[in-house]
């Protein structure tokens, strides 16, 4: 009788052991879910900051040469892809001593999926600077 009760103690032991090492390969699971789609926020937030940059620059550039304007583009590199950028450019000028200051207010966005769908991300920038005539 006493190793018939010593194997239903075993059993008993081993269904515990059983749940509750199931229960912490549930639990890492979920935790691995969690930091990866952390991850994948984080990679996308990256890479909107660097198409928002892009824009930023853009529109600086092309205001240095007098096209102080909106544009709306999905960029071209693969990286990028699905990125949709807009960029704003404003521009004050001013009369400073015998010339003219030309004050520019430039804005970029960059955006990747659908507002109110998951995936979706958003990054805005702007940047001032000022050129004499």
């Amino acid at each position: 009788m006493s190793s018939s009760r010593q194997r239903g103690s075993a059993l008993v032991i081993a269904l515990a052991l059983l749940v509750i090492l199931a229960g912490i390969g549930v639990g890492v699971t979920r935790l691995v879910v969690v930091e990866s789609q952390r991850s994948s926020l984080a990679v996308q937030q990256i890479r909107l900051a660097e198409a928002a940059r892009l824009g930023l620059d853009l529109a600086g550039h092309l205001a240095r040469r007098g096209n102080c304007s909106a544009l709306n583009f999905a960029s071209v590199d693969p990286s990028l892809r699905g990125v949709q950028i807009s960029t704003s450019c404003v521009l004050r000028s001013a009369p400073e001593g015998a010339g003219m200051v030309d004050h520019f207010l430039t804005a970029s966005r960059a955006t990747a999926g659908r507002y109110g769908n998951p995936g979706y991300g958003s990054v805005a920038l702007e940047h001032e600077f000022s050129a004499t005539r």
